[in-house]
């Protein structure tokens, strides 16, 4: 899971990048923040901000334990959301959370990929090879 994924990582493990041309797991994790806390307030049908151009930009002294916070309590929020949502709720939101888990899950194999090539990933939390 995301949360599996960006557990035990320090800010550097998380800022590292292979090269300049991939992202680094904090980058993609504020980018899964920024999307997710979207369709959470779609859900809820709340105003939505007009969208960012990067949102893989880190915000200016922002620490990997903040965001990784942050991304903890918004699934809370989520959680709690879903399981107080009704059928038809949960029916007409069926196609967006679709969309949000495959784009989920896409970015956390980004994520563990990273791990992987810095050798900070352990295989018992899922993902062998």
């Amino acid at each position: 899971s995301l949360l599996n994924s960006i557990t035990n990582l320090s800010d550097e493990e998380a800022n590292w990048k292979p090269n300049e041309d991939v992202h680094s797991i904090h980058e993609i994790t504020t980018h899964l923040l920024y999307y997710n806390e979207r369709y959470l307030h779609r859900f809820k049908e709340e105003p939505v901000d007009e969208a960012k151009e990067n949102t893989f930009q880190l915000a200016e002294g922002v620490t990997f334990s903040h965001t990784r916070e942050r991304i903890h309590q918004l699934y809370n929020d989520w959680k709690k959301n879903l399981e107080a949502a009704d059928d038809l709720v949960m029916n007409n939101a069926s196609e967006a959370l679709s969309h949000l888990y495959l784009h989920t899950a896409y970015h956390t194999g980004q994520i563990i990929l990273l791990r992987k090539l810095q050798g900070k990933w352990d295989a018992s939390q899922g993902v062998e090879g």
